[in-house]
């Protein structure tokens, strides 16, 4: 190949600017880059044509690297979800000899699912996790699957599911095939040992989604237990495949699930990814009244998985789902909507027509005007629909304030059942809102708190801690809450006193005074004193908390920082 390009050099008519050389391959080279017009990263990858330097076996490969680049090009361009990164420009320099095939897409920043499992104990993830993440990769598999010409993935495994930000993206459609008239059979024997199924091994073979159903199965084994099975030569299950065998704490109801993924014979498995969602959905409870209300959330699932099949045109996909919007009927839906004034209701709505952003700003507000709570199944509920809709909704300027918005709704309003906090949930959503210009300055401080929030814990450890804190203060006190809600002020007052009592060594050795800190407490007594008769609900127990903060815990803190050493600053 040629010289690799050097960092700081642009290119595209300076629009983009190399920042990292991440992969130097002998056929190709991947880079990561900065798009100064929307900045944001992306990915830069390059596939040089064989010139003269190739001989034989290398030429071969050489020209097989560069068609599957090509092939899974091509393949891409075509697809629009949230999970499945996006083909932004490719140049073709290849009519010449060492002239180069480049491809410019959406740079994913996360880590596989392999090196995720690889840091947990044994290799063995959590099974709540696991479920939740799978799921998440089960509906882009859907959406995949259920295009008017399906895509069957043919590599799955964990090394090619990314998690970005608590969301699952799929990665390498290098060996995809795309079932046509004329392309309905396996083209050659490909796939990865132990994750592809044996009909996938056998070219002539039909292309069939339940291949993919295999590997999913397979995938999700591995996360739970740290390994595959036992296999023969061929890569066939020795025996029955269980994980509650290898860990106990996997369930054996989940571990029926993944049994019947990966059957040997295709007839004995499920025979879509829908009825993979259902069983994830089910498998803990066996109450017939249970399993028929899950099944019912599954079908509004898969509903709005492949509401993006309507943008094609496709009239047979259409009805497939039995999925048809009637303008009576959404209107009919926007009214039950704005009745009922809930998440639920909203979300209705945002199915029978993805694309109206109007109704996600709707949604937002049911969730949090009511009890000032954005609960996690409110959050379950809408940010779902927002993921599988979001390259629609992008479409509108409005989308940075929408996500602005949910960012909010998770820093202030967040109260899930355990897990990552609604400030660490938060970062991504702000981070889209700046991307988009909305409202920066007070974004910007959001997104630097909540990354604060995630990065403090192994930046102590590490010992990387100094200075943060200072910075963290700043920003905590400089945020413009003056025309916000009493749960927004509120909330950012309560976050200040913790923050004192929580990291006091830290803010005093990055320079934060005892009149900074006494400030702030006048802040909030004043502020407490001007605002009398908080609406009952989430602000009376929000100043309620503050005004226990103030006498019983921040005030001593302070108190007993400075009179160390009789140091007074």
């Amino acid at each position: 190949m040629t010289t690799p390009r050097q960092v700081g050099t642009t290119f595209l008519h300076g629009r983009y600017q190399i920042d990292a050389l991440m992969h130097d391959g002998t056929f190709s080279r991947v880079y990561r880059a900065y798009d100064t017009k929307l900045q944001k990263p992306v990915a830069l990858k390059e596939v040089a044509a064989p010139d003269g330097s190739y001989r034989g076996r290398q030429l071969l490969q050489a020209q097989k690297v560069l068609d599957s680049l090509k092939a899974e090009t091509q393949l891409m361009q075509g697809l629009s979800h949230a999970g499945i990164p996006h083909i932004i420009d490719v140049q073709d320099d290849t009519e010449t000899p060492g002239g180069l095939y480049s491809v410019l897409m959406d740079f994913v920043a996360g880590t596989s699912l392999d090196k995720v499992a690889k840091n947990a104990p044994g290799g063995q993830l959590p099974e709540d996790f696991v479920v939740s993440k799978m799921t998440q990769l089960a509906l882009i598999l859907i959406y995949l699957h259920s295009l008017p010409e399906p895509i069957i993935y043919r590599d799955l495994k964990p090394g090619n599911v990314m998690l970005d930000n608590g969301a699952i993206k799929l990665l390498d459609f290098g060996i995809s095939e795309q079932i046509t008239p004329t392309n309905y059979t396996n083209p050659q024997a490909v796939g990865t040992r132990g994750y592809a199924p044996p009909e996938q091994r056998t070219t002539g073979a039909p292309l069939d989604p339940r291949s993919d159903i295999y590997a999913f199965g397979m995938t999700m084994f591995v996360l739970l237990t740290g390994r595959l099975p036992q296999m023969d030569a061929q890569g066939v299950p020795l025996g029955p495949v269980n994980a509650s065998v290898i860990n106990p704490n996997v369930s054996p109801a989940l571990s029926r699930v993944i049994a019947r993924c990966v059957a040997t014979q295709p007839e004995r498995r499920y025979q879509s990814m829908t009825e993979v969602v259902a069983a994830l959905s089910t498998y803990k409870q066996t109450d017939e009244k249970h399993v028929k209300a899950a099944k019912s959330r599954v079908r509004a699932i898969i509903a709005f998985a492949v509401a993006g099949l309507l943008c094609f045109g496709g009239a047979g996909a259409s009805l497939a789902y039995g999925y048809s919007v009637e303008s009576s009927s959404y209107t009919a839906l926007v009214a039950s909507a704005e009745k009922a004034g809930t998440v639920d209701g909203w979300a209705k709505a945002i199915e029978a027509k993805p694309g109206d952003i109007d109704n996600y700003f709707h949604a937002i507000d049911a969730a949090i005007q009511g009890d000032g709570v954005f609960t996690s199944q409110e959050e379950s509920t809408l940010i779902p629909l927002v993921r599988d809709n979001v390259n629609e909704i992008q479409k509108n300027k409005r989308y940075p304030e929408l996500a602005y918005r949910i960012g909010e709704a998770y820093w202030f309003f967040y109260q899930g059942d355990g897990g990552a906090s609604g400030l660490t949930l938060s970062a991504p959503w702000f981070k889209d809102a700046i991307d988009g210009g909305y409202n920066t300055q007070q974004a910007t401080a959001l997104y630097n708190l909540a990354s604060f929030n995630r990065d403090i814990a192994s930046a102590v450890q590490t010992g990387g801690d100094t200075g943060m804190y200072r910075t963290y203060w700043n920003n905590l006190t400089g945020l413009d809450t003056s025309s916000s809600s009493e749960v927004i002020q509120l909330t950012v007052l309560n976050y200040i006193l913790d923050s004192i009592t929580s990291n006091p060594y830290g803010l005093k050795s990055d320079g934060v005074t005892k009149d900074d800190m006494d400030k702030q407490v006048q802040r909030a007594q004043t502020y407490l004193a001007q605002h009398q008769g908080f609406k009952a609900g989430r602000p009376q127990e929000l100043a309620k908390e503050l005004a226990g903060k103030i006498d019983n815990k921040t005030k001593a803190t302070i108190a007993t920082l400075f009179q160390e050493n009789g140091d007074q600053k």
